[in-house]
């Protein structure tokens, strides 16, 4: 979310140096109002945006890959029944504030002008109401309504001229960016486009009423007095001394030239340059410890690359110096990295079709021994994203050489991602207590299964205790509860796990899901399974490891 916002910020600071540099000071005012509205909002698009044309694909098979990194639902069930999180973290509590204390100026500035609309004197005429504010000369319009002093002189004149602002919907503009500033409070890019905007709402105004033989008297009319204008930035002020000096410049500048519009084709350059940044997403964020080059690294790297089956001395991954085979040691631990890190849950919350889903994943591990150049291929974009984060926590390595000399390597890991296909194999990791021991089972990995009273006869034992499991929750599991928790619709999935321990008790129970009380719910079907026999391994009784997910479907 960082890397997004960070994105939107230098996006529109180029879009207002383009502005700056190339088109503020033409007299296309109903352009550069199209450009400065358009570009504020096309930032906040940008960032999201990949095209897969404008990037440098991975290519669909390499000869030399790791084995094959298969991910299913159990492997990190445990780490999330364990781990709890806080409803919010400091940075969200920070954004909620700034959010709610931009939103109370923003209410206390609509305040002030409703309590003028109340309290003075009100004329209705036939597109507009005119507003009159005893005792002051100030002057300004808020959709149809038109404020003025009843001590300013060409009262016609003013009239007209914030009818300009009425008649073109000005404020929808200038609210346009005060709600970026409630919701993005924190960009300061929102205050310098509102801040133009204003100056082009003036010029535009200026240059309908302000007719070639009147700009005398417009400019006496103007620097008569001295201006006071409330600080509402939603309004369009007719005497803003800031402003002033501008607006006389600007309506004495000759017309510029029709051949000038040619300017906003910079835009389409800068465009294609930001589509290019988002789309070729070569680079990592946050706590990543990939290295990040330039493209002509990046060719340089590609092309002096050594297929990992070439090199006489393979890259030698932290812990596995002393290894026999270090290649093996190499693969089964950046394997594991991936089977940990990975967040499974990603691809049952995308909606993918179920079934296998696979996401490549190149990079060169260089001289140095650093990660560079990855490039991911997957069937959604946030998976792919999620291929990059973990990849980003390879630690530094040991390079790899060929004839004695470090050489930069081109690595290749297909990572399968099973989706619906949720079995009964677990690597479960306790990262929050210190329950797991060494004689801790996973079910996939006993030799006998723990047998379900009424199953000592079947010849599927395994196969047996899942059903009987599974006909238990089914028959039990009180599903009218979530009626009254007001979840929205779809699939809703508890995930239970338990161990059956040396004696054939349910222990250690442990559950997560959606709402409390269907976790509670789960808890107490779970707590009418029987004792069993205990599951052995090389002819032992051990504490095994199961784990259940229980879909409630939600119409």
């Amino acid at each position: 979310m960082i890397d997004y916002f960070v994105k939107v910020l230098l996006f529109q600071v180029i879009f207002l140096a383009v502005y700056d540099y190339f088109l503020k000071k033409e007299t296309f005012f109903q352009w550069n109002r199209g450009y400065l509205l358009f570009t504020a909002f096309l930032a906040y698009v940008l960032p999201v945006l990949r095209f897969k044309s404008m990037a440098e694909t991975v290519p669909e098979t390499y000869v030399n890959m790791l084995p094959e990194v298969v991910l299913s639902p159990q492997r990190f069930i445990e780490a999330r029944i364990t781990d709890t999180e806080p409803l919010f973290g400091t940075l969200e509590w920070v954004y909620l504030a700034g959010a709610v204390l931009a939103l109370l100026v923003f209410v206390l500035k609509l305040r002030q002008i409703v309590a003028l609309i109340l309290k003075n004197k009100r004329l209705k005429r036939l597109r507009y109401l005119l507003v009159l504010l005893p005792e002051t000369n100030r002057a300004f319009s808020f959709f149809r309504y038109v404020f003025i002093g009843e001590k300013l002189p060409e009262k016609e004149r003013i009239i007209a001229h914030e009818l300009v602002h009425v008649k073109q919907f000005h404020t929808l503009d200038l609210l346009f960016f005060e709600l970026q500033k409630i919701v993005f409070w924190f960009n300061p890019m929102s205050y310098f486009y509102q801040l133009r905007i204003m100056e082009l709402h003036e010029y535009i105004a200026d240059a309908k009423v302000v007719p070639e033989r009147g700009k005398t008297d417009f400019y006496r009319e103007l620097l008569a007095g001295a201006f006071r204008v409330d600080r509402l930035t939603f309004v369009n002020p007719y005497n803003k001394k800031s402003l002033i000096k501008k607006r006389i410049t600007m309506i004495n500048k000759i017309q510029s030239k029709e051949i000038l519009k040619l300017k906003y084709l910079w835009l389409v350059p800068v465009l294609l340059g930001m589509l290019t940044y988002t789309s070729c997403n070569n680079t990592l964020q946050d706590d990543s410890q990939i290295m990040t080059v330039s493209k002509e690294q990046q060719d340089d790297l590609i092309k002096n690359a050594i297929p990992f089956s070439k090199l006489d001395e393979v890259p030698v991954y932290p812990g596995c110096e002393n290894r026999t085979d270090e290649k093996a040691c190499l693969q089964e631990s950046i394997s594991a990295l991936i089977r940990d890190e990975f967040d499974y849950n990603l691809a049952e919350d995308l909606g993918l079709k179920p079934g296998k889903k696979r996401i490549y994943v190149q990079f060169i591990i260089d001289k140095n021994g650093n990660i560079t150049d990855v490039r991911v291929r997957g069937p959604h974009e946030k998976l792919e994203q999620e291929a990059l984060r973990v990849i980003g926590k390879l630690p530094r390595m040991q390079p790899g050489k060929l004839n004695g000399k470090a050489v930069n390597v081109k690595y290749t890991v297909p990572i399968t991602i099973k989706v619906g296909d949720v079995e009964i194999v677990e690597r479960l990791i306790d990262k929050s207590s210190n329950y797991q021991q060494q004689n801790d089972v996973p079910y996939a990995m006993v030799d006998q299964a723990p047998v379900y009273p009424g199953c000592e006869n079947a010849e599927d034992a395994k196969k047996c205790l899942t059903e009987k499991i599974m006909a238990l929750i089914g028959t039990e599991y009180n599903t009218a509860l979530v009626n009254d928790l007001g979840l929205e619709p779809g699939k809703k999935r508890i995930y239970v796990r338990f161990i059956i321990d040396k004696n054939g008790n349910i222990t250690d129970v442990r559950v997560r899901g959606p709402h409390e009380k269907l976790e509670q719910e789960a808890l107490r079907v779970i707590g009418k399974l029987p004792r069993m026999q205990p599951g052995k391994l090389n002819g032992k009784a051990v504490n095994v490891k199961y784990t259940v997910p229980i879909t409630l479907n939600i119409e």
